[in-house]
C-alpha cells in the first residue's frame, strides 16, 4: 500500500537464532515475494545472532543508514515473543504491537513489558470468536496506563490480514501517530534520548570487550579457585577483575 502510494519502503527483518547452531532460517523474503521485488522497496531479514531484546544488536544503525539512503518509510519486524523484547523502544518512532485471539495473548496483555510501549495495537484475525475477549483485555490494561493531558492514547484496530481488511485504518494511525509527536515537539526529544541510551550501550559493550580482554579466563579461575572456602565474595573478585582494566591513556 505504501509503495504503491510512491513511498519508498524498507522493511528491517528479525528472525531468531538457535542457540545450539547458531542459525537462523530467514524466510522472511519469501514470504514477502511481491514486496521484495517492488521497485520502492527492500527487504532485509537479519539474524538475532543471540541478541536478546527481539532485534538484533545492529538494527537501529541499518534503520539510520536506510533513513540516509532516502527510504520514506522503515518498518521493523522484531522476534516479538514474550515480555522483554523491547529494545525496539530504541529505535523505533511508532511501536505497534500485533496480537491473535484464542492465543492466549489476550492474558498477557495485562503484564508488563512489551504490552506497556505499544503506540498502536492490533487485534489481527479480528473475525475469530475469541475477538471481543481480547479486545476487553487490550482496554482494561491502556484503562492502567498513567496518563496526562498530553498522552497519546492508543488505539485498538481490528484487521484481517489475509483480505486486507483495516490496514488502510493502520496505515492512518502510524502517520496520525508521526503527527501528534511532531505537534507536541516530542519527536526530536525521543530521538535525542534514544540516542543517547545507544551512546551508552555501545559504550558498556567496549567496556565489556577491554575487561575480558584484560583479564584472561585462566586467571580468573585461578582468582575463584583461590576464594572456594568462600572468604572472598563474588563482589571482591569482581571488584579485583576491574582494577585489572588499562584504557588507552594509562
Amino acid at each position: 500500500m505504501l509503495c504503491e502510494k510512491n513511498l519508498k519502503v524498507a522493511v528491517l527483518a528479525v528472525d531468531p537464532s538457535s542457540p545450539i547452531s547458531g542459525g537462523s532460517i530467514m524466510g522472511d523474503k519469501t514470504r514477502m515475494e511481491s514486496l521484495s521485488r517492488h521497485p520502492n522497496a527492500f527487504v532485509r531479514p537479519s539474524p538475532t545472532s543471540g541478541a536478546l531484546g527481539g532485534v538484533e544488536r545492529k538494527t537501529r544503525e541499518s534503520m539510520l543508514l536506510c533513513e540516509a539512503a532516502g527510504f520514506d518509510v522503515v518498518l521493523i519486524e522484531t522476534v516479538g515473543v514474550g515480555q522483554s523484547e523491547i529494545d525496539i523502544t530504541q529505535a523505533a518512532d511508532t511501536r505497534i504491537v500485533v496480537l491473535v485471539p484464542e492465543s492466549g495473548d489476550s492474558i498477557q496483555a495485562l503484564k508488563a513489558g512489551l504490552m506497556e510501549i505499544g503506540d498502536i495495537f492490533v487485534l489481527n484475525k479480528s473475525d475469530r470468536p475469541a475477538a471481543e475477549n481480547a479486545i476487553l483485555a487490550l482496554k482494561t490494561m491502556l484503562s492502567l496506563r498513567n496518563m496526562t493531558s498530553t498522552s497519546w492514547m492508543p488505539k485498538i484496530l481490528n484487521t484481517i490480514a489475509s483480505e486486507n481488511r483495516g490496514i488502510d485504518l493502520l496505515k492512518d494511525e502510524i502517520f496520525n501517530h508521526k503527527k501528534f509527536l511532531i505537534e507536541n515537539d516530542l519527536l526530536f526529544k525521543n530521538r535525542k534520548d534514544k540516542l543517547l541510551n545507544r551512546v551508552k550501550q555501545i559504550t558498556i559493550e567496549k567496556l565489556n570487550q577491554i575487561l575480558w580482554e584484560n583479564n584472561s579466563l585462566s586467571e580468573i579461575e585461578q582468582i575463584i579457585m583461590s576464594s572456594i572456602n568462600g572468604t572472598v565474595s563474588p563482589y571482591e573478585i569482581s571488584n579485583r577483575i576491574i582494577k585489572n582494566i588499562k584504557l588507552d591513556g594509562d
